[in-house]
């Protein structure tokens, strides 16, 4: 399969996602690689930026419980995002459907009150050198 030429086009070509069995199941690979992508294009993300952290962004309870058998609910993916040559943090959440990133702000990593990401496997391999 020829590689896109662009970002964007890799995004709008990826494979319609399979229904989940349950609302609350984990991200599947292509979900995880699909809201991956989606922030890659829509933030320019660039080769410095690594992905602390991927999961599902959970409906609310109320969504889920009033929920009809097959009717498939939103599927969200919350990420925290980190820009390895900045240190600049950021918390997102992508909206699977419509391909979108819903929400993006900047996570402080330097004034209180404050907080770390998330430890990345290359950060272990830093430290044996």
């Amino acid at each position: 399969m020829p590689r896109p030429a662009n970002r964007r086009q890799r995004v709008s070509e990826t494979p319609q996602l399979s229904m989940s069995e349950h609302p609350l199941d984990p991200l599947s690979e292509a979900e995880l690689a699909l809201a991956c992508d989606i922030l890659k294009v829509e933030k320019n993300l660039g080769p410095n930026t690594r992905f602390g952290f991927v999961q599902l962004e959970e409906p609310a309870k109320a969504d889920v419980v009033g929920g009809q058998p097959g009717q498939r609910l939103q599927r969200r993916a919350a990420a925290t995002v980190f820009d390895n040559a900045t240190g600049a943090t950021h918390l997102a959440v992508v909206d699977l459907g419509t391909r979108t990133v819903a929400a993006w702000r900047e996570h402080p990593t330097k004034a209180f009150p404050y907080g770390q990401p998330p430890v990345i496997i290359e950060e272990f391999f830093k430290v044996g050198d």
